[in-house]
């Protein structure tokens, strides 16, 4: 028998003034989809793990009454980071007014070249927390499983650099924290990278793209 509509609870309606603000949300969700809530504002969560998962990499988002009082949050992604198809999807959504591309700026310290889906609802909305996550989610879902190649991996001579830490130590299960965070090495590759998370990614990847550990791509899989 259906639910009498009158004992559903029904969600309360939620406007910009309810989206708070995360400082600092302009870095890398590089490690782990754990990081997702602690990084990233409420209404862009969902469209973010979507983005992770399909293996495209973001860096900056907004989505909060101090900063998007005029209704447009936004996510960036790392032009770099695409795959071919996928930049095409981009070009796509710029064309129809949905993203922008930007020139190579400075990102993190370093020259980048990126993209910024534009996400627009009225601000004076009631809904408008729950109109950009369906929105954001809209967006994020044109993109496509692309391989795995931005996460951060290393030889041993590029760990002894970055990290100052004896790969021996990480090897033998010891000593796995370093200068710059934690770091695991995968015996299978040889490569120390700076999460478990990754490295599953990481052989997931290589396993359905055919790209091999130095992310060397077979032309008619990309």
């Amino acid at each position: 028998m259906s639910p009498d509509p009158q004992e559903v609870p029904q969600r309360s309606p939620r406007g910009i003034e309810f989206a708070k603000q995360i400082p600092m949300n302009a870095e890398d969700i590089r490690v782990a989809a754990v990081d997702i809530p602690r990084l990233i504002e409420e209404p862009l969560r969902p469209a973010v793990k979507v983005l992770y998962d399909r293996n495209v990499r973001t860096f900056m988002s907004s989505a909060n009454h101090d900063n998007n009082s005029d209704g447009k949050a936004h996510i960036s992604i790392y032009l770099n980071s695409l795959s071919p198809r996928n930049r095409e999807v981009l070009q796509r959504m710029t064309e129809e007014s949905h993203a922008y591309i930007y020139s190579p700026t400075a990102i993190l310290g370093k020259k980048s070249e990126f993209g910024q889906l534009v996400l627009s609802v009225d601000a004076t909305d009631p809904d408008w927390i729950d109109k950009i996550v369906s929105l954001s989610l809209e967006q994020a879902q044109r993109f496509e499983e692309q391989p795995f190649l931005w996460c951060r991996r290393y030889t041993e001579s590029e760990l002894q650099e970055y990290a100052e830490v004896d790969p021996a130590e990480v090897k033998e299960g010891g000593k796995n924290e370093s200068k710059n965070g934690r770091i695991f090495y995968d015996p299978e590759t040889g490569l120390y990278f700076e999460s478990l998370e990754h490295i599953q990614k990481f052989h997931g990847s290589m396993a359905k793209f055919g790209h091999d550990k130095d992310g060397k791509m077979l032309p008619e899989k990309f």
